[in-house]
């Protein structure tokens, strides 16, 4: 058993360390997604999700990598429990782990999951969610006709690089890009927390109004996924996918992504509108997550610096400030539009003179 676990994480593990591979892999997931037509699972009331089987276990394995860094292995072991060691994963109909497994990670029948499950219990989560995503998603995957052409091809990272257990991945370490485990749980907490996010966004709308609306995109994406995990009806869940694409990444108003997403992801997402999956953003809310990871350190670092004074009065301070940054700014913009109408008029008017001075040669030769 230990040594098909083995052989199993590398194969995953090769996936993780080429971003390309892990694309292809997950996109090849997501279209199995709501599939029950495999008789391994045809006896589930609920669907299973590919794509939970492998955020489990990079969560899990995030987890892992944050030796001695006590909160953070809290606050991430928290966050697991709440995702995925719940009646609609693990403990439900669609774990990837039978019933006796389920009843032994409870700590027995009857018991209940405590707010911060041990290690050991998300080791033994992590290895039926890895045996599951080995003996069925990426054995789906390598009999794929996609995956067959590019092996012959000689085009797959299996074939072209030997895989090292000990190196980390692209998916669990991208530098200074990616803030660690324990502040992007802060982010996330402050972001669905209304109390706590009203100064972030005091403080985003203070350096830019796309950075105050990126908070309230990531925070809209979140909702449409709670909509989803409390089986919303189909009529609410499109309104909310039309109203977040209108607000944010088709708008009628100037500039028409009105956040920080590239135009052609927005395009593509607005060309899958219909598509009423709960990972229609996903790509989209993870690249306004990093701008918010870059936000959320300065707002830190930011905060820091008013230890001994109330934060009403900082950011009183911050926002004056930032008014006449953009007075300035608005200033500078006028002067300059204002230079331009007049270099246009010496121009028109040097044009004239030189006309009329070309027509007063031609009389005199006349």
């Amino acid at each position: 058993s230990s040594g098909i676990n083995a052989e199993s994480q590398s194969v995953l593990f090769s996936f993780l360390r080429s971003r390309s591979e892990y694309e292809r892999f997950k996109a090849f997931l997501g279209t199995l997604v709501g599939n029950t037509d495999d008789h391994t699972f045809s006896n589930v009331e609920q669907p299973v999700n590919p794509l939970i089987d492998l955020d489990c276990y990079i969560d899990v394995e995030k987890f892992k990598l944050a030796k001695g860094k006590m909160a953070a292995r809290d606050e991430l072991a928290s966050s697991i429990k709440q995702l995925y060691l719940t009646k609609k994963y693990f403990f439900g109909p669609a774990s990837p782990a039978p019933r006796n497994i389920q009843i032994k990670v409870l700590g027995g029948s009857g018991h209940k999951m405590p707010p911060r499950p041990s290690s050991p219990v998300l080791l033994e989560v992590q290895k039926y969610v890895l045996l599951r995503l080995n003996t069925k998603w990426i054995k789906h995957y390598k009999s794929s006709e996609e995956f067959q052409r590019r092996q012959d091809r000689g085009g797959s990272s299996l074939n072209r690089r030997k895989v090292n257990d000990n190196a980390q991945s692209f998916v669990f370490v991208d530098s200074k890009a990616r803030a660690n485990a324990h502040d992007m749980l802060q982010l996330r907490r402050t972001l669905m927390d209304h109390s706590k996010c009203e100064p972030l966004k005091r403080y985003a709308k203070a350096k830019s109004d796309r950075l105050l609306r990126d908070i309230e995109f990531w925070i809209e994406v979140q909702r449409y996924k709670d909509m989803h995990h409390r089986h919303s009806s189909t009529s609410l869940i499109r309104k909310k996918i039309d109203t977040i694409i209108d607000c944010f990444l088709d708008s009628t108003v100037f500039p028409k992504v009105q956040v920080s997403v590239p135009n052609d992801i927005a395009h593509k997402i607005t060309e899958s509108r219909y598509d009423l999956g709960p990972y229609i953003f996903r790509q989209a809310q993870a690249i306004v997550t990093k701008v918010l990871c870059n936000l959320w350190n300065e707002y830190n670092t930011w905060c820091a610096k008013f230890d001994n004074q109330p934060l009403p009065t900082a950011f009183n301070k911050l926002e004056i400030e930032a008014q006449q940054k953009k007075l300035v700014k608005q200033m500078l913009k006028q002067k300059q539009k204002e230079e331009e109408k007049e270099r246009a008029f010496l121009d028109a008017n040097t044009r004239f003179l030189g006309l009329i001075l070309l027509l007063q040669l031609y009389c005199l030769k006349s």
